[in-house]
């Protein structure tokens, strides 16, 4: 059967805005399926008086009304028995822009198999108190799916394959209320039903009516999603299925945009302790199904333990996997608090020496500083130190598949943040070139001199391997040889929490870095070394601040340790 869609209105208490939104609809020239679910006698007298002025819709009458779900079932099933393959839902109030339904409709004819709908953005229109309870469903959604595919789970704006929803209707009787927007989503992504979303407006209309019962209907979602978390447990083996082992740079991110949203918005309204509160069951949903991050921690756990007791070193409290998630959970918090400018050097940062202090410490007209940095602890507050004490930028070298969605949180949490954003794989001469020029009005670089960034065509960048906590590691050369070229004073950076306080370290690692042509293997082995080193006494001090969760010691592959990205005006041997 070839392509063919209807709309399907709900309707209860929205007799009169319904004639802007049929005028608006009119246009596209496409069927609309008007259920009218058990109005007053008023409203329907409303509803008769519109429909000869408006041909292209049908009228689905119930006698009672029944609930937002139940509407859609019924206008669903009139669809489908008039032929139409595929229904576009949306609601009768004008929430819904329907400038975006020729969007909807051509995403939806492309891919006939899976669910459209729209990912809501809001105006200051929207409720505070909707707009958090909608984070806590999204939330319970990540955790009934082990996924972040459903960008949102409660826009009402939205196209679905018929058979499909008809289908998981009929097996597994979603509810018939308010909470069936969020359920059946659930129900089509366990039925493997693929998921696509479209960035679209909502507003709440002044005066308009909600048919949200605030009780009742939150008892109805409480409900629901007990049910569904409790059958999701059973599916756990098979959504776990879906992930699978690659580098890390490959490795999905589990702090999807919703949900670092979600977690901003408690973090906003309640501060800090409700927040740790709230985190506590996503962190041990996380905890238990990550299998892969968790064998890391593991290793990582191990391999300290190990060598700690080799030479003697007390390491700091009880280590386990779990309490090393949690640490990471906690780092979230400061991200946020560090890039919404909620850090007050004065009194949440120490410094943990002069020489720090000093280091740090930027007179005007002077040259900018290259930070090496890591994924130990939370780096992210040198922001606070640059901007706030000197209103200096800083930049940060990120790898690129995973830019735009940190791009995307930032403009969320820290529109004015001055943090800019530079792809590791796109640095060519003109990128340089930018460095240089922004070093030289006294900006901040940070590079992450811990990790190995991956090219477009999947290869590692080359490495070398040096000596980490009692095992040889791959640590990335493209740093030294980057630093080398922009010709600047190059320091080490630690940041790490120690209680109420964020402990920063800072010491120079060249003043200028160089690598002469006949010792450069040896010179950047060398450097890897010295900069392993400082990562491994800091890993010894705060050993639950490592936040590699992947295998840190595993052999890259011949074909990777081969291949070398080139930097502008470095030549190859």
């Amino acid at each position: 059967m070839s392509y063919c869609v209807a709309f399907v209105i709900p309707c209860f208490n929205h007799a009169k805005p319904l004639k802007g939104l049929l005028k608006k609809l009119a246009p596209f020239g496409l069927t609309a399926f008007l259920v009218d679910d058990g109005n007053t006698p008023n409203d329907q007298a409303i509803i008769d008086k519109l429909l000869p002025d408006f041909p292209f819709v049908h009228l689905v009458r119930r006698e009672k009304n029944g609930g937002k779900g139940a509407a859609v079932i019924d206008g669903a099933l009139a669809a489908r028995n008039a032929g139409f393959t595929h229904i576009l839902q949306i609601d009768a109030d004008g929430q819904h822009d329907t400038k975006d339904i020729p969007t909807l409709l051509a995403l939806s004819e492309e891919n006939p198999q899976a669910l459209i709908s729209g990912f809501p953005l809001y105006d200051a229109s929207v409720p505070k108190g909707r707009l958090i309870g909608r984070y806590i469903t999204h939330f319970w959604v990540w955790a009934e799916t082990l996924s972040s595919t459903i960008v949102d789970s409660m826009c009402g704006f939205r196209v679905y394959p018929l058979n499909a929803l008809l289908d998981v209707v009929r097996k597994d009787k979603p509810g018939r209320h308010m909470d069936f927007d969020p359920e059946i989503l659930v129900r089509l992504y366990w039925a493997g039903i693929p998921m696509k979303f479209v960035p679209t407006r909502v507003i709440y209309p002044e005066g308009g009516i909600s048919n949200f019962a605030t009780v009742r209907d939150n008892w109805r979602i409480s409900k629901m999603h007990a049910k569904l978390f409790c059958r999701s447990v059973l599916l756990w083996p098979h959504l776990i299925k879906r992930n699978r082992r690659t580098h890390w740079s490959q490795l999905e991110e589990r702090r999807g945009l919703l949900g670092m949203q979600f977690l901003l918005a408690v973090y906003r309204v309640f501060g800090r302790r409700l927040f740790e509160v709230v985190l506590f069951a996503p962190l041990l949903v996380f905890w238990l199904v990550a299998k892969e991050q968790r064998q890391a921690s593991e290793s990582y756990i191990k391999q300290i333990r190990m060598y700690a007791a080799e030479n003697g070193i007390p390491l700091k409290g009880p280590l386990s996997s779990f309490r090393h998630f949690h640490a990471f959970a906690d780092s979230i918090l400061d991200k946020f608090a560090a890039w919404m400018g909620d850090i007050d050097p004065k009194n949440d940062l120490v410094y943990e020496d002069r020489e720090t202090e000093r280091l740090l410490t930027q007179k005007k007209g002077e040259k900018g500083k290259i930070l090496f940095v890591s994924h130990i602890g939370c780096a992210e507050v040198t922001r606070s130190v640059a901007e706030n004490d000197y209103d200096i930028p800083v930049n940060a070298l990120v790898f690129e598949r995973h830019a735009p969605r940190f791009k995307a949180v930032m403009e969320k949490i820290a529109p004015k943040s001055h943090i800019n954003l530079i792809a590791v794989d796109t640095i060519g001469v003109q990128t340089a070139e930018d460095l240089m020029a922004r070093l030289s009005r006294g900006e901040w670089v940070a590079i992450a001199a811990d990790r190995t960034p991956v090219r477009p065509n999947g290869l590692v960048d080359r490495t070398v391997r040096v000596p980490f906590l009692g095992k040889d590691a791959p640590f990335p050369t493209g740093p030294y040889i980057l630093a080398s070229l922009l010709k600047c004073p190059v320091y080490t950076l630690f940041a790490d929490r120690d209680g109420c306080t964020i402990r920063i370290r800072a010491r120079l690692f060249s003043e200028q870095l160089s690598l002469p042509r006949k010792e450069r293997d040896k010179t950047l082995g060398h450097l890897a070394e010295r900069f392993a080193e400082e990562l491994q006494a800091r890993a010894l001090t705060y050993p639950l601040d490592w936040f590699n969760f992947f295998d840190f010691w595993a052999e890259a592959s011949d074909e990777a340790l081969r291949t070398h990205q080139k930097v502008p005006g470095e030549k190859i041997q």
